[in-house]
C-alpha cells in the first residue's frame, strides 16, 4: 500500500457526505522517495481548516516508514473536503502526497469505512472500497473507481 502515492504541488478530495454528521478521516503518509527532512513539507486542511501545517514525513518517521494522521470533522454541507497544498507561499516544498486515506462515518449503528488507494499517476483512476458493517456479523463490500481530484462516482449508502 505504501509504495504508490498521489502528489502534486495542489489536489484535494471531496466525498459526497451527510450534513451536520461526524467523520473521522485517516491519512496513511510514507517517504519512499527523500532520504533528509525539510525536502517535502505540505499542509493538509480538512473542511478548510488546516490539519497539518509544514507537515515533513521524513522529519517525522523517517524514510520508508508508514504513519497515520487521525482527525475528527463535523461536515457543515454535503462534501466532507481534503486539500493538500504544498504552494512555496505557505512553506511547501516539493509535492504534497498521500499514500491511502480512510472515512468513518458512524450512522445508526452502522459505520461506514471508505480506503481509497491512489493510481501512480494521473489520470489514472483511484480505487475507492467501501466496507459496510452492522455489528460484527455482516459485512459487506462495494468497489467504485474515482479520477483524482474528482468526486465520487457514485453516494454508498449501508445496506
Amino acid at each position: 500500500m505504501y509504495q504508490t502515492e498521489r502528489s502534486g504541488k495542489n489536489f484535494g478530495y471531496s466525498f459526497p457526505v451527510s450534513s451536520g454528521k461526524q467523520y473521522r478521516v485517516v491519512l496513511h503518509l510514507a517517504e519512499i522517495y527523500f532520504t533528509q527532512a525539510n525536502k517535502r513539507v505540505f499542509d493538509v486542511k480538512l473542511e478548510g481548516t488546516r490539519v497539518l501545517d509544514n507537515y515533513d514525513i521524513f522529519a517525522k518517521v523517517g524514510a520508508n516508514t508508514a504513519t497515520t494522521e487521525t482527525f475528527t470533522v463535523t461536515v457543515a454541507d454535503d462534501a466532507l473536503n481534503l486539500d493538500f497544498s504544498s504552494l512555496t507561499a505557505d512553506g511547501g516544498l516539493n509535492n504534497a502526497k498521500i499514500a491511502a486515506l480512510e472515512v468513518y462515518a458512524v450512522d445508526a449503528g452502522a459505520i461506514l469505512f471508505l480506503r481509497l488507494m491512489p493510481g501512480m499517476t494521473r489520470p489514472s483512476p483511484c480505487l475507492l472500497t467501501a466496507w459496510f458493517c452492522k455489528g460484527q456479523a455482516r459485512m459487506s463490500m462495494v468497489r467504485l473507481r474515482v479520477m483524482p481530484g474528482a468526486r465520487l462516482v457514485d453516494r454508498v449508502r449501508p445496506s
